[in-house]
C-alpha cells in the first residue's frame, strides 16, 4: 500500500509540476504567464497597480503604503515590471523543473522506445521533486501579490482539521494503532 500510495503521489506531482511549466501555445500555465509578462511587461503598470489598491475598499486605508509593494516587480519609480526580473523568475521554474519534466515527458507521457538502446527512463531524487514544487510555490505566491494588490496568498498546504486521518482508522488502521506497532504476524 505505501508503495501505491507513493507512485501515486509522485506521478500526480510530476504531472502537476510539468504542467505548470509547459510553454506550448495554446497551454495555461505557470511558464506561459511568466513568459507573456516578461515580453510585454506594460501590460501590469505601476499606475494600475495604485488604481486597484485604491478601488479595493479592504487595501483603499493602506494603499499608500502598500503601493511601494510594486517595487517588488520594479525598479523604484520605474513605471512598469521589470522584464528582465520575470524572465530571470520564469528561467528559474524552467531550471527547477526541468528534471521533472524530463521524467514525465520520457517515461509518463511519450514511453521510450525500450529496443533503442540507452541508459533506462531518468532518475529523479524526492529533493528535485521538491525543490520544483517549492519553486511553484514561492512564484505563485509572488505573483499572486501582482495580480491582487493589496491581496497575499498565505499558504498552498491545506490547513488539516484535528482528526483528518480518522478515515484511514478502517481497513487501514485499526483502532489502537501506533506508527510505533510492529507489522501483524500472518
Amino acid at each position: 500500500a505505501e508503495y501505491l500510495m507513493n507512485q501515486s503521489y509522485s506521478v500526480c506531482q510530476l504531472v502537476a509540476v510539468r504542467r505548470q511549466t509547459d510553454g506550448r501555445k495554446g497551454v495555461v500555465s505557470l511558464h506561459r504567464s511568466l513568459d507573456h509578462l516578461a515580453r510585454k511587461p506594460s501590460m501590469v503598470t505601476r499606475a494600475w497597480f495604485s488604481q486597484e489598491l485604491e478601488s479595493n475598499p479592504k487595501s483603499r486605508p493602506y494603499a499608500a503604503s502598500l503601493a511601494a509593494g510594486f517595487d517588488d516587480f520594479a525598479d523604484p519609480g520605474q513605471a512598469q515590471v521589470k522584464a528582465s526580473s520575470v524572465a530571470a523568475d520564469r528561467d528559474q521554474l524552467t531550471a527547477a523543473a526541468d528534471r521533472a519534466k524530463q521524467v514525465v515527458d520520457e517515461s509518463l507521457a511519450h514511453l521510450a522506445d525500450p529496443t533503442r538502446g540507452g541508459t533506462g527512463p531518468p532518475a529523479i531524487t524526492w529533493g528535485d521533486l521538491d525543490i520544483a514544487v517549492d519553486t511553484i510555490g514561492n512564484l505563485y505566491k509572488k505573483y499572486y501579490r501582482l495580480s491582487h494588490p493589496g491581496a497575499i496568498l498565505g499558504n498552498l498546504e491545506p490547513n488539516l482539521p484535528p482528526g483528518w486521518d480518522r478515515i484511514f482508522e478502517t481497513a487501514w488502521k485499526p483502532i489502537g494503532f501506533s506508527a510505533g506497532d510492529p507489522p501483524a504476524q500472518a
